[in-house]
């Protein structure tokens, strides 16, 4: 008997509130100062799931709305209750932010739930189309994808700077703080020359050049490459990699579907893991497991309610950035536009908010994160809150469609790789998501279109 979808939906509300309640109950009476509301986040999130978010996840199921919604449990179920559980939180500035901040953090924080919220389920009234056939592969412009792998692997040779950070599953070198042009080019083309191995190979396979029984070997190596051999160990990227990578399979065999979700989710989190503990490791951090799961670690990666409040409160001192400065900053990350302004623009954002972030240490923090809504809070005030609120879930729905509908393996995979990148955005700011969005199309897009120009030849 198949339970109806609306009684699935009262039923989880039902749990969900059972279970806030329960938690809500069970939390200490002595609260920290500021947080006395946060409790109302978890409820917040629950209405909008269910009210919101119920229709579009049941009905379309796309990558950003997946990961979207895992996102939201995080930082706003998961790191709630263990701020409310908290006995003392200094945060990692040496002076915490006023009770006031953190009360209009919890409004911000609200605001840009709900906006995302009601945004996709207009966005998503109607399903996003999903494409019967599979990919239109033929045997693929594989000549001009293996030119382009060689000659990444030979300039990532011959460019030891390029090499900082370099991952073998596993996590390696340190990573150089400052590269020039030409290297962080090289290690963009690398990075992207993963993909386009896994490509060559699905072609192969799908051109019947490949005997079956060595073509699911070839595609597991060229998948597990494509995700654990990379230059940089970014968690947030390697997790959009597998997860990408993993749906493309999908397409491409879906009698296969939990197995290979399961495999390369599996790799991603083991990836993910290693590199969280080598990186605890080298800082010299005691209790690494316990750590994963403290107010200082969430907040730094999740940037909960905390993070916000500094964020308001940078805004206040950056009130003087002028709408030319803003839109300079917003440039400053696009590929090769960002070499010509380097010399020329200060990411004043960014430095107001380490230096608040700061405030009270002996020297400046610069690993922390300033939040989405409070980067555009600080260029453009509330209209900047909403809008970099919305762009991100305009952008998201966007690639939805292109990995639903496109029959191209290569645009399929992109637009599958950009959507689980753009749900992330709530967890990083505009500079961060133009840096890598823009890095990673400059480089994808002429090796495609290079791609596509060969087969119209060869026709």
């Amino acid at each position: 008997m198949r339970v109806s979808n609306e009684l699935c939906r009262w039923a989880f509300l039902l749990f969900g509130l059972t279970f806030c309640f329960a938690v809500a109950l069970a939390v200490p009476p002595l609260t920290l100062p500021g947080y006395d509301l946060t409790w109302i986040l978890p409820f917040w999130a629950l209405f909008c799931f269910v009210f919101l978010l119920w229709k579009p996840l049941t009905l379309c199921r796309t990558p950003f709305l997946a990961l979207f919604s895992v996102v939201i449990f995080l930082r706003y179920d998961l790191l709630s209750w263990v701020m409310l559980f908290c006995e003392s939180f200094d945060g990692v500035s040496g002076c915490s932010p006023a009770e006031s901040s953190l009360e209009a953090a919890l409004g911000y924080m609200m605001l840009e739930l709900g906006t995302a919220s009601l945004t996709i389920r207009l966005l998503y009234a109607r399903s996003v189309e999903q494409s019967e056939a599979g990919y239109d592969c033929g045997t693929g412009p594989i000549p001009v994808y293996a030119v382009f792998i060689a000659v990444s692997a030979m300039l990532l040779l011959f460019t030891p700077a390029a090499r900082s950070g370099f991952m073998l599953f596993s996590t390696g070198q340190p990573v150089q703080e400052s590269l020039s042009f030409w290297a962080l080019g090289v290690r963009e083309c690398f990075d992207n020359a993963r993909f386009f191995l896994l490509f060559c190979l699905i072609f192969a396979v799908k051109s019947r050049a490949v005997p079956a029984p060595l073509a699911v070997f070839l595609l597991g190596a060229g998948a597990a490459v494509a995700v654990g051999v990379q230059v940089g160990t970014n968690r947030k990227i390697i997790a959009a990699s597998a997860l990408a990578l993993a749906c493309v399979l999908t397409r491409v065999y879906p009698q296969k579907r939990k197995s290979i979700f399961l495999a390369l989710g599996g790799l991603a989190v083991l990836l993910v893991i290693s590199t969280t503990l080598y990186r605890a490791a080298a800082t010299g951090v005691d209790g690494v497991w316990l750590r994963q799961f403290s107010p200082e670690y969430l907040q730094a990666y999740l940037l909960g309610q905390y993070n916000t409040a500094l964020g308001l409160e940078a805004a206040a001192l950056g009130r003087d950035i002028s709408l030319t400065q803003a839109f300079m900053e917003l440039l400053r990350p696009v590929f090769g536009v960002g070499s010509l302004l380097k010399e020329h623009c200060v990411m004043l954002s960014k430095l107001y908010f380490d230096s608040r972030m700061s405030m009270g240490l002996d020297a400046l923090r610069k690993d922390q994160i300033l939040p989405m809504a409070m980067q555009g809070q600080m260029f453009f005030g509330l209209s900047g809150t909403v809008s970099f609120t919305l762009i991100p879930v305009f952008c998201g729905w966007y690639c939805d469609r292109l990995y639903r509908s496109s029959p191209s393996l290569e645009l399929s995979f992109l637009g599958a790789y950009l959507a689980f990148y753009f749900a992330q955005s709530m967890i990083l700011n505009m500079t961060i998501l133009i840096n890598n969005v823009t890095f990673m199309m400059a480089i994808f897009l002429p090796v495609f279109w290079l791609g596509r120009m060969y087969a119209r030849l060869r026709r």
